[in-house]
């Protein structure tokens, strides 16, 4: 597994198929959290065809799990029935859920398909650890999560 830059732990992403030419081989992976600790973080990930583990996933704008640091590689399709993609997908809850293409923005919480109950927790967890926690930015976390459909 590759180890992540910042924290040198191995790291998966989750991330939507910007473009995958076919002829040439190659294309590019958008993603957001990478484990860096900024928010809005976007970074492209390199992608080879040979680094496809599911040949279905080569099509622009496929949500996909992968390993890497700006290589991707053992890319697939996202799987909401894994419980690993979810616990994986809800890490990307919030600061890092949209994910900005050349035409467009895609919110990838709306197709990882995880059950309110499974990220209650985290939305919790955000508002019990926010450092900087006012009576403002506690309602906006219980908005941003009720509203979720």
């Amino acid at each position: 597994m590759a180890k992540d830059k910042y924290t040198k732990q191995e790291t998966w992403n989750i991330g939507v198929v910007k473009f995958f030419d076919d002829i040439k081989g190659f294309g590019f992976i958008a993603s957001n959290n990478c484990h860096i600790p900024r928010k809005e973080y976007v970074q492209d990930f390199h992608v080879r065809g040979s680094s496809f583990a599911d040949a279905s996933a080569k099509s622009d704008r496929v949500l996909v799990v992968f390993e890497g640091i700006s290589v991707a590689s053992k890319v697939r399709r996202y799987n909401k029935n894994s419980e690993e993609d979810r616990r994986l997908g809800i890490t990307y809850y919030f600061d890092h859920e949209i994910m900005h293409l050349k035409d467009a923005k895609v919110n990838i919480f709306h197709d990882l398909s995880i059950p309110r109950i499974e990220w209650l927790p985290e939305v919790i967890a955000r508002i019990k650890n926010q450092e900087d926690r006012t009576t403002e930015s506690t309602p906006l976390l219980i908005k941003h999560f009720v509203e979720k459909s």
